[in-house]
């Protein structure tokens, strides 16, 4: 349901995106705006989030499934020569701000409830600690 409102909201399609991206990869969302072109292996399907990006210090990486890859390519093609994966609207040297990840999220609960659909309210991190307790209950086991 939440990708069938996502896609009507009214903000750049590169915004949308980086939602559902935030979906495909369980990534913070700081992580996620702050990502770097050099940080992505296309041929490899990975995604390397450097130490320096990580919350607790040590790099990370991201193995990426066809969807999340075929983002990234589309992406990719409308970089315009930024460095980050997610420019800023207004300076391409600068990231995304991350609260327009929690404003895109906002407008998708806010079209669900105006049509009457059972969204409840979420954040970016709701997304994540979610499909933590889904991997958690179906036996993945972190590993340190």
């Amino acid at each position: 349901m939440m990708y069938q409102y996502l896609d009507r909201i009214g903000t750049a399609s590169s915004v949308r995106v980086a939602a559902k991206l935030l979906l495909l990869t369980m990534v913070r969302k700081s992580e996620l705006t702050n990502a770097t072109w050099n940080e992505i292996n296309f041929s490899e399907a990975l995604w390397t989030i450097p130490k320096e990006g990580m919350k607790r210090r040590n790099p990370h990486l991201v193995f990426l499934s066809q969807q999340a890859l075929d983002f990234f390519i589309a992406l990719k093609t409308f970089a315009g020569g930024s460095d980050y994966v997610f420019p800023s609207r207004y300076d391409s040297d600068l990231p995304m701000s991350t609260a327009t990840i929690n404003q895109v999220l906002t407008l998708t609960y806010r079209l669900a409830q105006k049509e009457g659909q059972p969204l409840s309210k979420f954040g970016p991190h709701d997304l994540r600690r979610t499909a933590s307790t889904l991997l958690h209950e179906a036996g993945y086991i972190r590993l340190d």
